[in-house]
C-alpha cells in the first residue's frame, strides 16, 4: 500500500535532485525558496495551496464526523436514505460540481473552492467515520453512559471512532 501510494510522490522528489536527467542540483529548490521576487511568488502559492488543503480538511471533518455519527449511532428517520445519498458527491468530478455550484449561487474567491472541494469530499469522511461509529461495541457504549450522554460520547465513542475518522 505504501508503494503504491508513496512510491511516485518518492520518486518525484528524488527525481527534482536530478533535473532534465543530469547532475545532483538544488536548482528546483532554489526556485522557490531563493531570494527573488518570482521565488516568493512560488512560496506564496504553496502557501495558499497548504492553507486551502487544511481548511478543507477541517471543514470536511466538521461535516462528515457528525454525520457518520448521525447515520451509525442513532435512529434518524431515513437515515439508510441519507448513508446512500452521501455518496452521490463522489460521483461528480469536483470541477463538475463547481459549475453546477456557481450556476446556481454565483460564489468567488477562497470561500467558494472551499465550498465546492468540501462539498465534493466529506462523504469520504462520512462514509469513514460512520463505519468507524459501528465498530464501536454498543455494550461498552452503554456501560459508559452511566457517567452521562455526553460524557460517554467525548471520553469513549469519539476516541474509539478516532481511525476512522483520522482516516477520512
Amino acid at each position: 500500500f505504501l508503494l503504491v501510494t508513496c512510491g511516485p510522490v518518492l520518486y518525484l522528489v528524488a527525481r527534482s535532485f536530478f533535473p532534465h536527467g543530469g547532475s545532483f542540483s538544488l536548482e528546483a529548490y532554489a526556485r522557490i525558496f531563493g531570494a527573488s521576487e518570482e521565488a516568493s511568488a512560488r512560496r506564496q502559492t504553496l502557501w495558499h495551496s497548504l492553507e486551502l488543503g487544511l481548511l478543507v480538511v477541517a471543514a470536511t471533518l466538521l461535516v462528515g464526523v457528525p454525520f457518520g455519527f448521525l447515520v451509525a449511532r442513532t435512529d434518524l428517520r431515513f437515515r439508510r436514505v441519507y448513508e446512500a445519498l452521501v455518496v452521490v458527491p463522489l460521483l461528480l468530478p469536483p470541477y463538475l460540481a463547481g459549475i453546477a455550484w456557481i450556476q446556481i449561487q454565483p460564489m468567488h474567491g477562497l470561500p467558494a473552492i472551499l465550498f465546492i472541494l468540501s462539498s465534493a469530499l466529506f462523504p469520504v469522511v462520512a462514509l469513514l467515520s460512520a463505519r468507524a461509529f459501528r465498530d464501536v461495541d454498543a455494550h461498552v457504549e452503554d456501560a459508559a453512559r452511566m457517567a452521562g450522554e455526553p460524557r460517554a460520547l467525548l471520553r469513549l465513542t469519539l476516541p474509539l471512532a478516532r481511525g476512522g475518522n483520522v482516516g477520512g
